[in-house]
């Protein structure tokens, strides 16, 4: 029976620390300009990046409060090992594996493509002139280690979802939203009124703000998690 009461009060650090995980998830801003660039029609972007955020917050939403209602405080990190085993569960579980099969070489492109635009003198390039060419025994190696690395991670690090909530707290403040408002800024300076140019100084420290309450209880959950393991 679900039971909207059992819902906990508002507390900062959980919120910190859930806040930092979302940002880290749900941060895109790697992969936009290659997906404006795809579209046929380019002025409907933002259009486009409204609606998908708009119904991936529903879903995930509902999918965290149905969740945390049906379990309470028994909800474990992936809501798949709460469900009897059976073939619901299998079917979700599947549903997952698939999702992160599909998902992940985009990130691992990501991160070769960035490394190869880097010209580090000690990595030889990942990519050929030619598009068409198959890549290197090189690249294909360097991919391969790659996944491993990212793999061995996954499997000897404990409390990965605080580490990511710690990882969030550094990078998306500034990746999501303290970046792009400088960089918005610099290049439109001439073109922005007063109150766009106060609206962008107010989410720089807003963004630094949360930053440093994000890391500072991430990390505080993240040590007294480790200290826990070990006592």
């Amino acid at each position: 029976m679900w039971d909207v009461s059992e819902i906990p009060p508002f507390e900062i650090q959980g919120f910190a620390v859930s806040s930092s995980i979302i940002l880290f998830n749900f941060g895109t801003q790697f992969i936009m300009p290659g997906v404006e660039e795809s579209m046929s029609n380019k002025s409907k972007f933002n259009i486009m990046v409204d609606i998908t955020y708009f119904i991936t917050g529903v879903l995930n939403t509902s999918y965290a409060f149905f969740a945390y209602i049906t379990f309470g405080d028994d909800t474990k990190e992936f809501i798949t090992y709460n469900m009897p085993l059976g073939v619901l569960q299998a079917l979700v579980s599947m549903l997952f594996v698939i999702k992160s099969l599909l998902s992940y070489p985009l990130m691992i492109f990501i991160v070769v493509s960035s490394l190869d635009a880097m010209h580090l003198s000690i990595l030889p390039p990942c990519y050929s002139s030619n598009p068409d060419k198959r890549p290197s025994l090189w690249a294909m190696i360097f991919r391969i280690v790659l996944v491993l690395f990212t793999l061995f991670l996954a499997i000897v690090i404990p409390h990965y979802t605080l580490l990511m909530g710690v990882t969030g707290s550094l990078t998306a403040p500034w990746l999501d939203f303290i970046f792009p408002c400088l960089f918005h800024l610099k290049l439109k300076w001439n073109r922005l009124t007063g109150t766009q140019v106060c609206m962008n100084i107010v989410v720089i420290f807003v963004a630094l703000f949360g930053g440093m309450v994000g890391l500072l209880f991430s990390s505080k959950a993240l040590i007294q998690a480790y200290i826990k393991d070990f006592t």
